[in-house]
């Protein structure tokens, strides 16, 4: 049995649809930043680099905090320390599946700054063998950018200020009646047995 080639060509959208291809707009291409710091910068902000070596599942689970907002933290953090001690202790270090789970902080990170854009595969190998160097770096990138729990870097304005109002505070009398309702009868609080 011999195999057929087949050769694919390229068919013009007029061909596929009966209307004209749109005009690609090159006149406004989009730029994307790049980070603010190398991934091997650890060294540039100490606290940062001593969270990231000895206490990832945090730095992991405030970088989570400052991406998406409050309540983020005690989640992110226990679910990294479940993975990372499972592929450490079970796994014996022979795999990180916790870089499964706070690669995709490096995903939202470059979604919310129009970070220039890399596979999904190269930034879960980032955090794969340079778990630590990738999480200060986030870390880093969301410090020089002002993200914070509050404001969040994916929705700056989830948690703005918002005024509240309480009520005025209503009082009742129940001495005089309303509108013609007779006040309630209580029992005798030294004779609760008689009515």
């Amino acid at each position: 049995m011999e195999a057929k080639e087949y050769k694919y060509e390229p068919v013009a959208q007029t061909q596929v649809d009966g209307e004209p291809a749109p005009a690609e707009d090159t006149s406004n291409p989009v730029e994307h930043e790049q980070f603010s710091t190398d991934l091997f910068g650890c060294f540039e902000d100490h606290e940062t680099l001593c969270i990231g070596l000895l206490a990832p599942c945090v730095l992991h689970a405030q970088n989570k905090e400052r991406l998406e907002g409050q309540g983020h933290f005690l989640p992110a953090c226990c679910a990294f320390a479940w993975l990372y001690g499972f592929s450490h202790i079970v796994l014996r270090g022979g795999c990180n599946v916790a870089s499964l789970l706070s690669f995709q902080n490096r995903r939202n990170l470059r979604q919310a700054y129009n970070l220039q854009p890399r596979s999904a595969l190269y930034d879960c190998c980032a955090h794969f063998w340079f778990m630590s160097c990738a999480l200060c770096q986030e870390a880093r990138e969301l410090k020089i950018r002002g993200a914070t729990p509050e404001r969040p870097a994916l929705y700056p304005g989830l948690h703005s200020a918002v005024t509240v109002v309480a009520p005025a505070q209503a009082t009742m009398d129940l001495e005089q009646p309303a509108n013609g309702i007779p006040a309630p009868q209580f029992a005798d609080p030294e004779k609760p047995w008689k009515k």
